[in-house]
């Protein structure tokens, strides 16, 4: 899967060892990793969530907060979210829509009917603005 998010988290990590002043040395034990392990996410687009909560446990900054302000940023159309599961999001004429659904599945219809009444809902409300 491709990240094409905005987020460079591995430059983020960078730069947050070093505006400390930090030495890569010093970050890697903090993480328990080797020095070339820590050039190697300094590099990288994606990384693991569990890595990922161990560097912002190790730095004391939430790190995927970073990933929560780019996505709430994205503009999604209700109709590409068909094919998306528990989590649903939507952006139309300014209004914005975030839905968080229970862990149980949803059967392809009951995701249509939801997709349905969330169109629905963003028509009923543009109407509304509109007049």
């Amino acid at each position: 899967m491709s990240n094409d998010s905005k987020v460079k988290i591995g430059d983020l990590i960078r730069e947050e060892v070093e505006a400390r002043g930090m030495k890569v040395s010093h970050f890697a034990k903090l993480i328990n990793r080797t020095r070339q392990n820590v050039h190697n996410i300094f590099g990288r687009n994606t990384i693991d969530t569990d890595l990922l909560f161990e560097i912002s446990k190790a730095l004391n900054r939430d790190f995927f907060a970073a990933f929560s302000s780019a996505l709430q940023e994205e503009e999604v159309p209700v109709s590409s979210l068909a094919n998306t599961r528990s989590t649903y999001g939507a952006s139309q004429d300014g209004v914005h829509l975030h839905i968080h659904l229970p862990d149980s599945p949803m059967s392809d219809e009951e995701r249509s009917q939801l997709l349905s009444q969330i169109q629905s809902e963003l028509t009923r409300v543009e109407k509304k603005k509109e007049g």
